[in-house]
């Protein structure tokens, strides 16, 4: 869509899309870039954990089978 705006466009278009990529991206201030969310970690850990409580069993019950 840039493209074609720059392409299409007229030179003021063109420059004044110009201008509006060559500034700095400014974010909204927000609660979520000031509070650390861990939860997502966390359950990712959790999840690691029980995947590998998991494959653990698993082998164990393998290598009875095959003993």
């Amino acid at each position: 869509m840039l493209s074609y705006l720059a392409i299409c466009g007229s030179d003021k278009d063109a420059t004044l899309l110009t201008n509006m990529l060559s500034d700095d991206i400014k974010w909204p201030e927000t609660y979520l870039m000031k509070n650390v969310d861990v939860s997502f970690a966390k359950e990712a850990f959790e999840a690691m954990t029980y995947i590998a409580k998991a494959f653990k069993s698993e082998a164990k019950s393998k290598s009875s089978e095959n003993a």
